[in-house]
Formats: C-alpha cells, sequence, structure tokens
C-alpha cells in the first residue's frame, strides 16, 4: 500500500519508492530509506503527512504527491 493509504499510529516498514532522481534525492536528504521503519502519525487529509522516522525519533513533513510513491508494509513484528 501506499504511506498515502496507510493506517496512522501503526509501524511502517518502507519496501519501495516509485520515484527517480528529484524525489529519491530529497527523500535521501531527509534520511528516508528503503526499509527504514516509520509511524505515520499524521493522515494528510488536509495538508502534509507527518512521519516519524523510528531510528533517530524525528518528524518529517511529506506532501501527497510523494506519500503516494513510497510503498510501505505494516510492521508485524513482535517487538
Amino acid at each position: 500500500m501506499t504511506l498515502l493509504k496507510a493506517p496512522v499510529n501503526q509501524v511502517l516498514i518502507i519496501r519501495s519508492i516509485n520515484g527517480m532522481g528529484e524525489i529519491l534525492r530529497n527523500l535521501s536528504i531527509q534520511n528516508i530509506h528503503i526499509n527504514d521503519k516509520i509511524i505515520k502519525i499524521k493522515g494528510g487529509f488536509l495538508g502534509p503527512l507527518l512521519i516519524q522516522r523510528l531510528h533517530d525519533n524525528i518528524k518529517v513533513a511529506l506532501g501527497k504527491g510523494v506519500a503516494e510513491k513510497i510503498i510501505v508494509e505494516i510492521n508485524n513484528e513482535v517487538s
């Protein structure tokens, strides 16, 4: 599923990013990569999505267009 359609407040794993060049570069600058674990904090119905990177607990805002290109899956690991 895309990050845009993913549920809020669940741990997600980034599985792929559908895009090239600018999108990949911008996400890399924000330290967002494939196989990273994130939590979608705010859904983005009005305004950008808000995610939290679990490896450093930094919150990052992403636009809906970028969120549609990020493919995620729900993390079912038991901690």
